[in-house]
Parts: structure tokens; C-alpha cells; sequence
């Protein structure tokens, strides 16, 4: 599974490095198919890993195309400025596999706290899932038999790898969210003798940034609120 990393990108060089790329995707899928005979299930599993690769390639791209100039001060949220320090990348897990990006990273010298506002529009962090991911490994964590089989099943779905201990994590998270919901709802239908009402949207999950594991240099919230997610430990 590829790590993706690109540096920013100015909209011609999007497009210019997209064309190369699929180009020479098509010039090597045409020498592929003419070297030998395949059978269809052959030729189907070649064009997936290419479009899994070609997908990958766009999103990573996409996050640096539009990454903005850095301002040489943002607002703090102890009501200091946070200074420009430099471009620091982040790498985030997501349904086309691991991409590493660069942003602008701050410092506040008041309350020392770090923040990348690229981050935090995004609503990701860096060491962690994109929402999507997310929400597919909670998903597949309820309802296969093991977190294990999950991963599994996610590797052979959408060709990305995960330990069963993210599986774990994104599954237990979205039950300790849903579970107070969950008690309203019964205790009004049986106060009310009613049917459960239909269950109101999950809300953003919350996210610590590996940017403030081991350096020391803050948090960066995602999503509304702080909480962990952090490798595989």
C-alpha cells in the first residue's frame, strides 16, 4: 500500500501531473493486457488496483491544490496570535489508503498550544482516519463477527490496511455516541407508550492530532471537540 506525499501545487501542475500519470497508467495497462492472455477476473482486479492508485494520487493531490499561502499570524484561542513557524506534513488514513500532505503550522508563544487551520477545515488529524474511513470501519466493525474479520473484509472491499485495533476504536466510539441517544429514545417510548423515534444524525467525532504526540508542540481539534485516536497501540 502506497504512502502518497505531494508538495503543493499550483492548478497547471495539477492538472499537467494528473495527464502524465494517466497516460503512463494506460501505456502500461495496454502493454499488461497485449503481453498475455487474461481472463476477465484477471483484467478486473489489474483496472481496480490501477483506479486505487489513480484515486489515491488525485486526493493527495487535491489536498495540496488547494492548500493556501500561510498568513504570518492567526488568532489564538486564548485570544494571543499564533506566529507562521513553517509546513510541516500530516499523513491521514482514508478510504484510498494513506496520503501525506503538508500545512502551515503555528505556535502560540502565550499558552504554547500548536494549530493547523488546514486541519482543523478539513476536520482531520494528522495520524488518523479521514471521516470516511471512519464511519466504514464502525460500520464494518458492527457487523462483522470480529474486528480482525472487519479488516479484512475492508482490505478486500477498498484495498486499504488497518489493524483490528482501529476497527476497535472507530466501532467503540460510535457506540459511546449513540448509546445515551439510544436510552432517550427507549425511556420516552416508554413513558409515552409510542415506537422509538427515528435516531438523529451521529455527531463529529473528535480527534488529538499526532502533531501534538511527542513534540509537545499542542493540539489541534477536529470536529469540534478533543478525544484520541492515535496509531494502533
Amino acid at each position: 500500500m502506497t504512502n502518497r506525499t505531494t508538495d503543493r501545487l499550483t492548478p497547471d501542475q495539477f492538472v499537467t501531473t494528473m495527464t502524465e500519470q494517466m497516460e503512463r497508467m494506460a501505456r502500461a495497462l495496454s502493454a499488461w493486457g497485449q503481453a498475455n492472455p487474461h481472463t476477465l477476473q484477471e483484467i478486473e482486479a489489474h483496472v481496480v488496483r490501477l483506479v486505487h492508485e489513480l484515486g489515491t494520487a488525485l486526493l493527495s493531490s487535491m489536498c495540496q491544490l488547494v492548500a493556501q499561502s500561510p498568513a504570518p499570524d492567526i488568532p489564538c484561542t486564548c485570544g494571543a496570535q499564533a506566529r507562521y513557524l513553517r509546513f510541516r506534513p500530516a499523513t491521514v488514513t482514508t478510504v484510498l489508503g494513506p496520503i501525506t500532505y503538508t500545512r502551515a503550522y503555528y505556535h502560540c508563544p502565550t499558552c504554547r498550544q500548536g494549530a493547523t487551520p488546514l486541519d482543523a477545515q478539513r476536520q482531520v488529524c494528522a495520524g488518523g482516519l479521514s471521516a470516511g474511513l471512519h464511519e466504514l470501519l464502525a460500520f464494518l466493525g458492527a457487523t462483522q463477527d470480529s474486528f480482525a474479520q472487519a479488516t479484512t473484509v475492508l482490505e478486500r472491499l477498498c484495498l486499504v490496511q488497518v489493524c483490528p485495533n482501529r476497527v476497535r476504536a472507530a466501532t467503540e466510539e460510535l457506540g459511546q455516541v449513540l448509546l445515551p441517544h439510544d436510552q432517550q429514545v427507549i425511556q420516552t417510548a416508554q413513558q409515552t407508550d409510542t415506537p422509538p423515534a427515528t435516531m438523529t444524525p451521529v455527531p463529529a467525532r473528535r480527534s488529538i492530532s499526532m502533531d501534538a504526540v511527542g513534540g509537545g508542540e499542542g493540539l489541534v481539534e477536529a470536529g469540534g471537540g478533543f478525544g484520541s485516536r492515535a496509531g494502533c497501540g
